[in-house]
């Protein structure tokens, strides 16, 4: 697995799918206790974001709501719309699996 860095603190990404694969990408996230890659919303290109949560809380924040999410729940967004996420807990770490369509690296 390669890893790579998209900013932030307390981030650490681990990118399992095959480099060359373009119509969808695999990232494995894991968030130290209040990590996030920033407090600010942002935007990217991509038609689907989906998300599962293997370990931990992560908090996802959008423009009208924010949803906590445990171990075992799973969201869907459009990564065109400003969001953010963070781990909300300040003692246990997160992980996360997010799935991408299409690639974007």
């Amino acid at each position: 697995m390669r890893g790579v860095s998209f900013g932030g603190e307390g981030v650490e990404n681990l990118v399992p799918s095959p480099r060359g694969e373009r119509r969808a990408q695999v990232i494995e996230t894991h968030v130290a206790p209040g990590g996030s890659p920033g407090p600010e919303p942002w935007s990217h290109s991509g038609d689907l974001i989906i998300a599962t949560i293997l370990e931990g809380t992560l908090e996802f924040r959008f423009e009208d709501h924010a949803t906590a999410l445990q171990a075992g729940d799973t969201i869907s967004y459009s990564p065109a719309d400003p969001h953010s996420w963070g781990n909300p807990d300040d003692e246990a770490p997160a992980v996360a699996l997010f799935f991408g369509m299409p690639a974007e690296f």
